[in-house]
């Protein structure tokens, strides 16, 4: 198996994102995708505003400018762009750090 392939077992979509939850936090899938798109749809707009979104203990949003620059295929030129980056919080990588597979892994051994 590839690593892309791994990724790829490894991968929620969104539909299952939503349906998980729902069941954890006790709502319907229809309550929860309607919150979802509510989310993201604010999400964007305030770093479209140039806004930095922080969801405490999780991460921070916000918006970088890219440069425009040459390519050597295709186009001769690309024009100055913006991208979202997320930033995780520091408590939010130390979860990760205590939940993450190799750890699970090792304790198990």
């Amino acid at each position: 198996m590839t690593m892309s392939d791994e990724r790829d077992a490894a991968r929620v979509g969104k539909r299952e994102f939503i349906v998980r939850v729902a069941q954890r936090s006790g709502r319907s899938a229809e309550v929860v995708a309607d919150v979802y798109k509510a989310i993201l749809l604010e999400l964007t707009e305030a770093v479209s505003r140039d806004e930095v979104v922080v969801l405490t203990s999780f991460g921070r949003f916000y918006r970088q400018e890219h440069k425009g620059h040459k390519v050597r295929f295709g186009r001769s030129q690309v024009d100055d762009y913006s991208v979202l980056k997320f930033s995780a919080s520091r408590s939010m990588n130390r979860q990760l750090e205590l939940t993450s597979p190799t750890t699970e892994l090792a304790e198990a051994s």
